[in-house]
């Protein structure tokens, strides 16, 4: 799997690689497209419903909630209305690795890192569920801007691991689950390509599928329009070009797939709410 094909957002930095997100008051429904990264996940909904997709199976999250995103599961949320709140946690499993050679690393920490074993994506028994939101309580209130909440903040995703092996929470096998390669290699290549003239009847044939088969297993699989993900990845490359570069529009919109400027700067006005030239200097 290509490093610079996952997904394109920093999690946290290179000295203090933790980072979460918190999501409330969205002025319009949400969805957030297919997509993986190295880090693992926590996704704890605080308030509300959510619709999840890790690896092909579907879950309805509610308030109370606490989903696994394992290293490289594709997965993505939507929210059919604006009051769910909910936090994602995000960490490299280096992050609470001892680096030794220990049971723990061999048999756990490496084997996650790896793939070679995933947890089971949703925690069912609610008494771990209750446990583990006190947990999660605690952690996402810390100030991770100071040095001593660091170490607060690694003890307690310790505690949240040491309570997955105390109940029981399953873990599995990764021969013993779905393969989910194929779909990951068709978001790797549209994530790959979508600076070029990148087309359904080109994918079709690069995956030697029909048009009409494709389209359909890219929506039954991503609960998303092809056509709506591709605009996503390429708005979403504008988005950071306009951040982080000094590029002029016209080649912005040339390097995010858009041949045409007149149809960038109106998609992106209709996203976002502004021009690309209002989106820079608010950015700035």
């Amino acid at each position: 799997m290509r490093m610079d094909l996952k997904e394109n957002i920093p999690h946290g930095t290179k000295e203090y690689p933790y980072t979460q997100y918190y999501l409330i008051n969205t002025p319009r429904p949400h969805h957030i497209p297919v997509h993986w990264h190295e880090e693992f996940e926590i996704i704890y909904i605080t308030k509300g419903n959510i619709i999840l997709s890790i690896n092909d199976i579907s879950y309805t999250g509610k308030t109370g909630d606490i989903f696994i995103v394992n290293p490289a599961d594709l997965h993505f949320m939507e929210a059919n209305d604006t009051t769910p709140t909910y936090y994602t946690v995000l960490f490299p499993l280096e992050f609470i690795s001892f680096r030794t050679d220990d049971n723990l690393e061999e048999n756990l920490l490496k084997p996650l890192r790896l793939g070679n074993i995933k947890y089971k994506n949703h925690i069912e028994d609610k008494k771990l569920t209750e446990e583990l939101k006190e947990i999660l309580d605690k952690l996402t209130s810390l100030d991770h801007t100071i040095a001593k909440d660091h170490f607060k903040c690694r003890i307690l995703l310790l505690t949240f691991f040491q309570l997955l092996y105390e109940y029981e929470h399953p873990i599995y096998n990764i021969s013993n689950l779905a393969d989910t390669e194929r779909q990951r290699e068709i978001i790797d290549f549209i994530q790959g390509n979508f600076q070029n003239d990148l087309s359904l009847s080109k994918l079709a044939e690069h995956f030697h599928t029909s048009e009409k088969y494709f389209s359909r297993y890219f929506k039954e699989h991503f609960r998303i329009n092809f056509s709506v993900y591709l605009m996503h990845q390429r708005l979403t490359n504008a988005k950071k070009l306009l951040e982080q570069s000094d590029l002029s529009i016209t080649d912005i919109a040339l390097n995010s797939g858009f041949q045409n400027i007149s149809y960038f700067i109106r998609s992106f006005h209709n996203n976002y709410g502004m021009s690309p030239l209002q989106y820079r200097k608010q950015s700035k």
